[in-house]
């Protein structure tokens, strides 16, 4: 066993692989990875055609990043609801300082509006 645990599951679709772990005082703990290298491409591919910057142009609205589910969970343990209108400043602020590579535009936003 490793230092992560055991092996638990893994899920193909998101390649979230999943280990568990029993300390000796009894606490449980779960650890998750994934692979992100296909987020990590597309958004190289996106941003290297240029089309989200193009959609924006067009209609104002675009995807600005690719987000694995384990940079979301990172995000949730920072108090960061990704899913919340109100922390969309707080979101855009992650992704440009802690996965810029997920990024799919090489421009760079802020929103002031934001939750805290």
């Amino acid at each position: 066993m490793s230092n992560k645990g055991a092996f638990f599951d893994y899920d193909p679709i998101t390649g979230v692989t999943e280990y568990f772990k029993e300390d000796l005082d009894g606490k449980w703990h779960m650890t998750y990875e994934q692979d992100v290298t296909p987020h990590i491409e597309i958004a190289k591919e996106i941003r290297n055609s240029g089309s989200a910057d193009d959609q924006w142009k067009k209609n104002g609205v675009t995807m600005y990043a690719t987000l694995p589910l384990v940079v979301l969970g990172h995000m949730a343990k920072k108090g960061i609801r990704f899913h919340d209108p109100n922390h969309i400043g707080r979101v855009v602020r992650y992704v440009n300082e802690e996965t810029p590579w997920l990024k799919t535009t090489t421009k760079h936003h802020a929103i002031n509006s934001e939750g805290r």
